[in-house]
Order: C-alpha cells, then sequence, then structure tokens
C-alpha cells in the first residue's frame, strides 16, 4: 500500500500529463536552462584563488553536514561564513537557506578547480555525507555530475572506491543486522544518481564510458535491496543518460553493448508494478526504451520479444479504463490535526501526510495553515495556486528540490484524478515503441513480429484487452501505411494468421473493436497490395479512415467499392454490392462483405476476370502461405467458447473451402490441423458445418485428402473416421475414396526393399486398416457393395504378401467373442476385414457358411491358404454371389505380374466355371483364352488349376451326360440297404454334384435326400456327418422345379438336425450347425442372421432357447409334426438326442399346448402314449421323471384332441 502512495504523481507528473509531449521525460525541458545568475557566478568562482576554494567547499560540507544532522535548524545558524561568501559571490545571502542551491555551487566550485587533487579530496568528503535524505542524495549526484564535466576520471574512481567501500559494507551490515545504517543505507541510489548527471554533465566525452556507467548502473540495481527509493534513482539515472545519449550525435558512431541488461533491469521494474494506474512510471519506462532501441546495435529478437511481452502485459492487463478509479487501493485515515499546535515545519509535514479514504470523489483539497498562535486552519486554496511549482534546482523529475515552497502531491490528485490521461499516457508510450521496432527495421517481417506479441491478446476473455490490442495494431498498421513503403521482399506467412484472428473479432462484442479489426484487415491487405507493387486507389478507404464506429453502418458498401479497385479481383463485373449494408445493417450482424473483399484480394473467387488473369490475381493477393495459416488460425478458433467465434470462422471456412481456393500444396497441412482441433469444438453445429467444409475439400482435391487422411493415425482412430464419413456424404466422391483406398492397398513394395521397423508404416497397411473400419460404417455400405469384387481379391492378395513379409504373429490368438482394446495385427486385420466383406454386405450367409465349416481358420497360415481360398470361391459360385464381377476381376489379376495375384485368380476362375450364372456372364472363347494363358505361368498351382478348367464341364459339355449316367448309377449303389464304402459314395455324390452344378440330381435328388434322412441316426460318427452334409448339398443344388418337395424333406430333417447340434461327436455337430442353417435358407425363415449368430457363437440354454424359438415360429404349422419327431428320439442310444428329445418336448408341451390340441389326432396321442411309457421302466433317474411331468401334460392333451 505504501509503495503506491510514494510513487503517485508528482506536481511535475502532472504537469507532464497536461502536456501533449510523446517524448516526457527524454526530450529538452523548457526548465533545464541555465539560470540568469549562473554565469556571473561562474565568473566570480574562476577568479578565486585555490586556498579559498577549498575554504569555500569545507565550509559549505560542513553546512550540508550539520544541516543533514539537524534538519530542523537553517544553514546559517551552522556557520555564518556560508552568508559571507554567498556576500562575495555576489548572491543574496537568504539563497543560503535552499540546500539545493549549495550541492549546486558546491559543483560548479568543484568543476572549475584545477587542482585534480583538490577535487578528489573534496569529493571524498561530499560523499562522506548522510544519504538518507532524498536531498541530500540528489544534491550529491548533482554536484557530483558537475564535477565530472572537467574531471570524468576523478569522479570515476571516487565512486568505484565508493562501491567497493561503503556500498559492499552497507550490504554486509544490512543482512548481519536488522537495524541497518541509515546514513549508508541508500549509498547505491547515490551512486545510481551519480552516474546519470554524469551522463548529462559529461556531454561527449562521457561516449566511452556508457558501457562501464551502465554496468555499474546494473550492478548497484541488481544488488541493493529493492524499494522505492532504488527504483526511483534508477529510473531517473536511466532517463538522464538516455536524454544525454540522444542529445549527442556522435552516440551513432559507437556500439553500447551494456544496454540489453539496462532495459532488462527495467524491465524488472515494469514487472513489480501492482495492477493499478497511479504514476507515469510505466510511461517513462516504456519511453526510456524506446530511447535506448534506437543506440547501436540493434535489440536482438530475444531481447525485443522480451520488452514487448513484458511491457503490453503491464499496459493491457490494467482494469478496464472506466475500472480504473476503483481499482486504487483506499489511502489511510488521515489524523486528527485540527487542534495541533507545531512549528512550521512541523505543519508541513502533517500536510505531506494529510490523506482522506475517499479521497477519489473529493474534488478539491483542503491545505492547514499555522495561524499565529500554532493552530491549524484549514481551508479551500484555489486550485491554480495548488498547481503551481517550480521546478527544482537539480531539474531530476520528480526531484525534492525546488525554489519555493512545494505543495503536497496529493492535493493535485485530490483535484482531479487523471487515470483516464494517465492511461492515455501510458497507451501511447507503448505506442511509439511498436512504431520505433518497425522503424528500426522497416519490413513485413517486423510488422509480423510485432503482430506475433499481440497474438495473446487478441485472444483474451476480456474485452478491454482485446479492445486495446486491437487498436494498438491499428495505430501500428497505420503509420506503416501512411509513412512507409515495402517492396520486393518475401511476405511472411505468419501474417495470413494474424490477419485470421482479426478477422475473427469482426463480432466481437465491443463495437469499436469490430470497427477496428475491420480496418486492420484492410490495411494489412493493403500493405501486401503495395509491397508486390500493385496500385491501389484508397480514396474510398481514406474517407473511412475517420468513420466513427457508430456512425459507419454503410461502410460495407465503402469497403466494396475500395476492393472493386483493386486490380484482378474483378468485382466490377461480376459482384454487387450487399442490399444489407445498403439499408443500414452492420457488418457484424452477417459479413459477407468484407469476407468477399478478403477472398477476392486473395484470389479465391472464380470469376470471368480471374479466369482471364488467374496467375495476377493469386500474385496480388495473399501467398500461399500466408493463406495457409489464415485457413489455420480460423480452424484453431473453432475450438473457442464464443459460440459467435465459433459460427464466424465456420461460414469463413465454407465460403474458403467451397470455391477452389485451396491448393494442393495445402492440403495436407490444413487436414492435420482440421484433425487436432477437432475433438476440441464444443459445438455440434460447428462439427457439422466443418464436415461439410472437409466435403468440399475432398470434391477439390480427393487425393490429396485420402492421402493425408491415411497418414494422420491409425485408422482405428475415432476422430478418423468422422473424415471419412464426411467424404461418403457425396456419392460419387465415396466412389472415388472407395477406389484409392483399393488403388494404395496394392501398393506392395518388395520384401527386400522393406525395413522391420517402417513395415506397419506401409501405405498398403494404412489401406487396410481403412477399409476394415470403413466396411463397418454405414455410410460406405453401398460403395463397398459396388467395389465389393476389387476389395475382395485385393483384400486375399494383401493377406498372401503379408504372409510373405512374415507379419503372421497373433493371428491365430484372435477370439471373436472376446472385445479387446487391443489393435490387431496386420494379418489379423486383414482376415476381419475379409470375413467383414461378407458380414457387413447382404451376402452373409458365405461368411456363415464358411464360419460354420471353421473355413477361415485356413487363412491363418500360407501352407492353407490356397485351400480357403478354394472353400471361398466354391461357397460364392454355390450361392451365386457376384460371380460376373469377381470373375472379371480375376481376369485382369491372371494378367498381372504378381505370382500372388495369378495364383488368386486362376482358383476364382477355376471355381466359377461350376456355376451355372458363368456361361452369362463370360464366353467359353474369353475362359479358354485365360485358361490357356494360365498355362504359360511359371507357378505350377496356377498351370495345374488352367488345366483342370480346361476339362470342366462348361468347356465340353458332353461330359454333363456322361457324369450324370455315372451319378446314376452311383445313386442305385447307394440307395440299397447296406452298401459298401458308402464313405467313398458320399464323397462321390457330393463331388458330381459340385460339378453338375444345378439341377444336381434333378428327379432323384428326393430319393437321395429321404435316405440320407435315415443316415441321420446311424451309429457311425463318420456316416452321420457325411450324410447331414451331403444332405444339405442335396438340397442347395436341386434346382426351382424340386424346390417345394425339398423344403418338406427340410421340415422334416430340422428336428433330427437340431437334436444333432448336441451329438457326441464335434464333426457331426459342426456339420448339423451347416446344414440346419442352410434349411433355414432354403425355407427363407425370417431371422436367419440372428439363427447363424446364435449357432456359431451361442452357448448355454439361453441360446438353445433361441434357437428352438427359431424354428418353431418358422415352422408354422407343423408343431405336431415337430412334436412326434421328437417322441421317437426318446428312445435313442445317445443319451445326448434323448436329452435334447425331453427338452425339446417338454417345451413343446408347456409353450404350445393349443396349437397342439388343434393339430394333433387321437391316434397321435396314442403313439405318444406309447413312447412315453418305454421311459416308465428306464433305468435312468432323468427319463423317470420326465415321464412322470409328461404323463399328466399327455393325458390332458388326450381329453382336448378330437
Amino acid at each position: 500500500m505504501s509503495s503506491w502512495r510514494s510513487s503517485r504523481l508528482s506536481p511535475r507528473e502532472e504537469q507532464e500529463l497536461e502536456l501533449d509531449n510523446s517524448d516526457v521525460g527524454l526530450a529538452g525541458e523548457p526548465w533545464s536552462a541555465l539560470p540568469p545568475w549562473e554565469g556571473t557566478l561562474l565568473g566570480r568562482i574562476r577568479t578565486m584563488l585555490a586556498v579559498e576554494q577549498s575554504v569555500a567547499l569545507e565550509t559549505i560540507c560542513h553546512c550540508l553536514d550539520q544541516q543533514s544532522q539537524n534538519p530542523e535548524k537553517q544553514v546559517s545558524a551552522f556557520d555564518p561564513r556560508v552568508h559571507k561568501f554567498l556576500e562575495f559571490l555576489g548572491l543574496d545571502p537568504k539563497k543560503s537557506e535552499e540546500k539545493a542551491f549549495l550541492f549546486r555551487l558546491y559543483g560548479l566550485i568543484l568543476r572549475e578547480c584545477a587542482s585534480s587533487e583538490r577535487v578528489e579530496h573534496h569529493l571524498a568528503c561530499l560523499l562522506e555525507l548522510s544519504h538518507q535524505p532524498p536531498s541530500q542524495r540528489e544534491g550529491i549526484a548533482l554536484a557530483v555530475g558537475l564535477a565530472s564535466a572537467r574531471h570524468l576520471k576523478e569522479v570515476w574512481a571516487l565512486l568505484e572506491q565508493l562501491g567497493r567501500t561503503r556500498f559492499l559494507r552497507s550490504l554486509v551490515t544490512s543482512e548481519e543486522s536488522q537495524q541497518p545504517d541509515l546514513r549508508w543505507k541508500w549509498v547505491s541510489s547515490t551512486s545510481l544518481l551519480c552516474y546519470g548527471q554524469m551522463a548529462t554533465h559529461a556531454k561527449e566525452q562521457i561516449l566511452p564510458w556508457v558501457d562501464n556507467i551502465t554496468s555499474r548502473m546494473v550492478y548497484y540495481f541488481s544488488c541493493s535491496p529493492s524499494d522505492d527509493v532504488l527504483n526511483s534513482s534508477f529510473l531517473t539515472a536511466t532517463i538522464l543518460l538516455t536524454r544525454a545519449l540522444r542529445r549527442e550525435y556522435g552516440a551513432q558512431n559507437y556500439k553500447f553493448t551494456q544496454m540489453p541488461e539496462l532495459i532488462h533491469c527495467l524491465l524488472g521494474m515494469l514487472r513489480k508494478e501492482p495492477n493499478f494506474l497511479a504514476t507515469l512510471l510505466r510511461q517513462k519506462v516504456i519511453l526510456v526504451i524506446v530511447g535506448l532501441s534506437n543506440l547501436r546495435p540493434s535489440l536482438k529478437p530475444m531481447v525485443k520479444s522480451q520488452v514487448l511481452q513484458t511491457c503490453l502485459h503491464s499496459v493491457y492487463s490494467l482494469p478496464a479504463t472506466e475500472a480504473l478509479r476503483s481499482s486504487l487501493p483506499p489511502l489511510e485515515p488521515a489524523p486528527d490535526v485540527l487542534a495541533a499546535r507545531c512549528t512550521p515545519s512541523v505543519c508541513r509535514a502533517l500536510c505531506l501526510r494529510r490523506a482522506t479514504p475517499r479521497w477519489l470523489r473529493i474534488p478539491t483539497a483542503r491545505v492547514a495553515e499555522p495561524r499565529a498562535d500554532g493552530s491549524l486552519r484549514l481551508h479551500t486554496p484555489p486550485v491554480q495556486s495548488l498547481c503551481q511549482w517550480e521546478p527544482g534546482l537539480m531539474g531530476l523529475p520528480g526531484g525534492s528540490g525546488s525554489y519555493g515552497p512545494r505543495p503536497d502531491p496529493r492535493h493535485t490528485a485530490l483535484i482531479h484524478v487523471p487515470c483516464q490521461a494517465l492511461y492515455r499516457k501510458t497507451e501511447r508510450a507503448l505506442d511509439l515503441l511498436l512504431q520505433n521496432f518497425v522503424s528500426e527495421n522497416p519490413s513485413m517481417d517486423e510488422v509480423c513480429f510485432l503482430l506475433q506479441h499481440m497474438e495473446h491478446w487478441l485472444k483474451s476473455e476480456k474485452t478491454h484487452e482485446v479492445k486495446r490490442a486491437v487498436q494498438s495494431i491499428f495505430l501500428l498498421l497505420q503509420h506503416v501505411a501512411d509513412s512507409m513503403k515495402f517492396s520486393g521482399e518475401a511476405m511472411p506467412s505468419m501474417l495470413g494468421h494474424q490477419m485470421g484472428l482479426l478477422a475473427l473479432l469482426w463480432r466481437d462484442r465491443d463495437e469499436s473493436t469490430c470497427y477496428h479489426a475491420h480496418q486492420c484487415v484492410c490495411l494489412l491487405l493493403q500493405l501486401m497490395a503495395q509491397q508486390k507493387g500493385v496500385s491501389v486507389d484508397l480514396s474510398h478507404w481514406n474517407k473511412m479512415k475517420n468513420f466513427e464506429p457508430k456512425a459507419s453502418k454503410d461502410w460495407e458498401v465503402k469497403l466494396y467499392h475500395m476492393a472493386k479497385h483493386l486490380p484482378g479481383t474483378g468485382l466490377s463485373c461480376s459482384v454487387e454490392p450487399p442490399s444489407g449494408a445498403q439499408s443500414g445493417r452492420p457488418f457484424h450482424a452477417a459479413g459477407e462483405t468484407l469476407v468477399l473483399a478478403l477472398l477476392l484480394i486473395a484470389g479465391q473467387l472464380d470469376t470471368p476476370l480471374l479466369q482471364a488473369f488467374p496467375g495476377q490475381a493469386l500474385e496480388e493477393g495473399l501467398t500461399v502461405a500466408q493463406h495457409t495459416q489464415l485457413v489455420l488460425t480460423l480452424l484453431q478458433s473453432l475450438c473457442s467458447h464464443s459460440r459467435l467465434r465459433c459460427d464466424l470462422a465456420s461460414k469463413l471456412l465454407r465460403l474458403t473451402f467451397s470455391k477452389p481456393g485451396i491448393k494442393t500444396e495445402q492440403v495436407a497441412e490444413i487436414l492435420h490441423s482440421l484433425f487436432q482441433e477437432l475433438p476440441s469444438i464444443q459445438f455440434k453445429s460447428i462439427q457439422q458445418s466443418l464436415m461439410k467444409a472437409v466435403l468440399d475439400l475432398g470434391l477439390q482435391h480427393t487425393q490429396e485428402v485420402v492421402e493425408v487422411i491415411l497418414s494422420l493415425c491409425h485408422p482405428s482412430e475415432r476422430q478418423l473416421l468422422s473424415l471419412w464419413k464426411a467424404l461418403a456424404a457425396h456419392h460419387q466422391l465415396a466412389r472415388k475414396v472407395i477406389t484409392l483406398l483399393y488403388m494404395k492397398l496394392k501398393l506392395r513394395p518388395p520384401k527386400e526393399q522393406i525395413r522391420a521397423p517402417h513395415q506397419a508404416q506401409l501405405i498398403s497397411m494404412l489401406a487396410l486398416g481403412t477399409i476394415y473400419e470403413l466396411l463397418y460404417t454405414q455410410e460406405y455400405r453401398e460403395t463397398i457393395r459396388w467395389a465389393f469384387a476389387g476389395i475382395l481379391l485385393g483384400l486375399l492378395t494383401q493377406l498372401h504378401y503379408l504372409f510373405e513379409l512374415g507379419l503372421v504373429e497373433s493371428i491365430s490368438d484372435y477370439k471373436e467373442d472376446i472385445l479387446e482394446a487391443k489393435p490387431l495385427g496386420p494379418c489379423r486385420t486383414c482376415l476381419e476385414a475379409l470375413k467383414g466383406l461378407f458380414w457387413t454386405t447382404r451376402y452373409w450367409e458365405i461368411f456363415a457358411h464358411i464360419k460354420l465349416l471353421k473355413g477361415w481358420e485356413l487363412f491363418e497360415s500360407l501352407e492353407t491358404y490356397t485351400e480357403g481360398v478354394t472353400l471361398l470361391a466354391r461357397t460364392m459360385a454355390q450361392y451365386n454371389c457376384e460371380v460376373k464381377a469377381v470373375l472379371g476381376q480375376a481376369v485382369i489379376f491372371l494378367k498381372n505380374t504378381e505370382e500372388r495375384d495369378n495364383v488368386v485368380a486362376i482358383l476364382f476362375i477355376v471355381e466359377f466355371l461350376h456355376s451355372p450364372a458363368v456361361s452369362q456372364h463370360m464366353s467359353k472363347k474369353s475362359v479358354s483364352s485365360s485358361l490357356n494363358l494360365g498355362l504359360r505361368n511359371p507357378n505350377k498351382l496356377v498351370r495345374a488349376c488352367s488345366l483342370s478348367g480346361l476339362s470342366s464341364t462348361l468347356m465340353h459339355p458332353k461330359k454333363v451326360t456322361l457324369l450324370r449316367n455315372q451319378l446314376v448309377g452311383l445313386l442305385d449303389v447307394f440307395l440299397q440297404p447296406d452298401p459298401k464304402g458308402l464313405l467313398g459314395l458320399m464323397e462321390l455324390l457330393g463331388d458330381l454334384l459340385h460339378r453338375l452344378g444345378e439341377p444336381g440330381l434333378g428327379a432323384l435328388s428326393l430319393k437321395a435326400a429321404q435316405h440320407l434322412l435315415l443316415l441321420f441316426e446311424d451309429e457311425r460318427a463318420e456316416v452321420r456327418g457325411g450324410a447331414i452334409f451331403l444332405f444339405g448339398d442335396v438340397i442347395h443344388s436341386s434346382g426351382r422345379k424340386h424346390q417345394q418337395a425339398l423344403k418338406t424333406l427340410a421340415t422334416q430333417a430340422l428336428v433330427p438336425l437340431l437334436f444333432h447340434l448336441l451329438d457326441s461327436c464335434p464333426e457331426v455337430v459342426m456339420k448339423a450347425k451347416l446344414t440346419f442353417l442352410r434349411c433355414a435358407i432354403l425355407q427363407k425363415w425370417e431371422f436367419r442372421k440372428e439363427l447363424f449368430s446364435k449357432l456359431a457363437w451361442g452357448q448355454g440354454l439361453g441360446a438353445e432357447n433361441d434357437i428352438f424359438i427359431y424354428m418353431v415360429e418358422s415352422n408354422f404349422g407343423s408343431y405336431h409334426q415337430f412334436l412326434m419327431q421328437a417322441f421317437t428320439y426318446l428312445g435313442s442310444p445317445q443319451n445326448n438326442l434323448k436329452v435334447a428329445a425331453m427338452k425339446f418336448i417338454g417345451a413343446m408341451l408347456q409353450d404350445y399346448f393349443t396349437d397342439l390340441c388343434f393339430y394333433l389326432k387321437k391316434s397321435d396321442v396314442k403313439t405318444l402314449k406309447k413312447h412315453l411309457e418305454a421311459l416308465s421302466q428306464d433305468s435312468d433317474s432323468t427319463c423317470r421323471r420326465f415321464y412322470q411331468r409328461s404323463l399328466a401334460d399327455i393325458m390332458e392333451l388326450s381329453y382336448y384332441v378330437t
């Protein structure tokens, strides 16, 4: 609290505040001239003998010493010789009462001394005086400064001695004792003032000493205990040094290396300033830095950066202008002195201590004056008398010396609290600092450097801080545009970023900020155009400069005309001024016009003139790098908490992306930034708008966008998927994306060219992972089906490629029923993508068929890979899955040079030859050509498969009759009661069915299916399994003519197949699941896909119950038939089947009792009783309990059955 009171505005500062002098404290002041009597005085001093000079110096020094010890007495009371000496000099003896005058006289005598020894002696005596009173310190400094004009070396030596002795001793004393010697406590402040006065009076001879003086000033400031006295002395000394250097033109011939350290100390003072404004300290420090920055060598960027950061923070972080008064802390209450009696000096002291807790609201001050009886009288003096003040003899800013009575500094503050004026002065000093920096280095790089340090304040959440920053930028840019001209220089890319920050303030809550932000963007564009040598008609702009925000509702039209006159924009023939602006609508409510102007100047609109002069329009606008930075800034602002700012940025981005303004080289950086900012966007509408912008970008640069998104991160990242979804919003673009991913999938460098650490970063790996993710993305379902054939063969060949690379780690450890966060390996990803390709499309039956046969496991090793491909191709042929498209891709793959492509292609071609649909899509000649090409392939497998294909029924139609005759003979043997080699017969029948395709066995299929039903209950597991599997092939390949009869047989097979799901042999169970599903597919059950899920992954009673429900509910009217079949299994020798039958019967009797009453007959019930009675004597207790529970149901059933 006391620190700010001690540094309140002095009367001198009040005068400075009223002056319109931007360089206050640095330029020469009107009162710095020599007093009129000094010339005469110097003449008489020079006539004095050396002895007389010594006596005079000793007398003055003695008086000053005595007066510092007894400040209440007059100087003449200590030594009357002073009066005589003044009379000798022809001066008024009353001046002896002025202590400051005596110090000046002492210094003048020292300056005129011819003997260096006497100068050293008397200066040493002077420095031995007390350094406690402020006037004493200032007086000593003035005397030392005057002496240094002719005795610089001697003065320097004495100050060095003072630092080595008294200063170091005072530091040690202050550390060891709690009460330091007040006589020497502030000796460092005296030294600082001495150095400042030396710089003032030594003139040009001080230049070689500047670095030494500066280093000592930094030393004293850094090593002394920090207080207000030290800060004031240091600032005063620095001002004097800076003023001296500015006055001496020869300073430009020197390089001052210690200035950065001096500036660092000044910045330290700024950092310690409290966050309110009560003095001119900020202004003075900034102006001193301005003066020091003009010296050689120029400040390094790091030092300038520190200066900017500190000064900007010190000024901008102050409370809002309207809150500056209320931010000042209250003063301490004043003592009650109305009835006090004291001497005049005590009255003056009490007057200096007077305060009031509500001083901010008091327009005038009351001054205490002593009465004749010693009491005090309070009165209100005229305002003008309180402001009058004569400068001190030393001429120090805020000095204590004066020619007359010095009023209380608080009185002036009580008259008017100049908070706003203080801030205007401080802000003006900051503007001068910015302008000075750019004047030292007139270039767009320097402008960009300064704007970079303003970015923090442009992003501030406090309105007044943003307002101050924008106004400073506006003044800086206006200064640059009016007084400088840049040409032929490379423009920094960060100007685009800064332009974006300013554009985002077009909808700020403060109207003045909006206005200045508009102006700043236009000024930047003007500077860029001028730098490129473009002549810009600024007649409208000059008219706009003086517009006030509230009076410029039609400024959009002015801006339109300004943009219209920029060469290369094409506004004159393609764009009309906005009607909203003509009706008085302010820009920050819509913002289309300035956006239009910005993009026109940047070469973003496709107008007829731009088509005629595309290069010129681009050259006259933003560079590619600047435009990129502008877009990146808009993207970063989408994460703001301000909805207005987000909306504005979103619209600007949409406008930028919707036109062909983004160059190819910009895409990568823009998308990387977009992806980083996407998780932080808070508003859903902004996210949706950003995704539309991504779509626009994808339409313009499809290949680049796909490549960049692939490189962003692992394809499984959730945020990445949103970008792919955005591209899928356009049908044709989605197809292009999938096509590009397919092409990337085929980029497979040989194993020898791949290093192990880079395997995961292969472009084909990234494309594979992305395809896997998109398979399960709803937006890409139709596109995946469109590209089904290419993706299928691409995945199969990719899997073979991964086997070649040896990336088979953890491929067999994957468990489908366990959800893990662990990412899949390359081979497992490829295999899961292959499975997902069928599962997510309408071809899930193929996935199910191979899954129930455990065929997908064949793809887990290179040894069984071809077997798996063969099974997949055969199944696709059976289900007529994309035969035409896959066959076309296979023919292409067969012509490739890669062996893996040839192998996959020939396997599909050969298997598809057994499909009846192949002849509709491919001629016999084309098939023959492809197979003959395969015969010349270096791979043995390809040649063998090609030879096999040439012997197919498609190539030799006569074989169909021969095979069918042979099939009839085999069936005759098969249908005998106990044929030999039953397993072999069933294998031959299955092979013949595969080769013949549809219609398969024809009319014989019914007999074969009925006979196979009987073999379901064979004691031999391999026979049961073979019969069940062959039954599925028979009902699937018999053609439409016999389909209805086969559906009836399939219904009869449901209960046996259901029970065999619990068969003791795992192979039988597997084949029973497949055939059960094929029966469901044949009968077109409603929940076929759900049924497969239960068959493949279901476990326990829940899965059994679901399968039971799917079967029964899908066969309405067959309940009684199922029940009759189930009762026949109560006598099965396999306990598993018997238990399954009991569960089934119990469920039927419980859930479908009413339906059974309707369908069963009396004879049926008798048959059921007969089968049930057989359990009454069963040795198994479970069977007996079942008999007891079911008997009552059967009896009740017989009662209702008619």
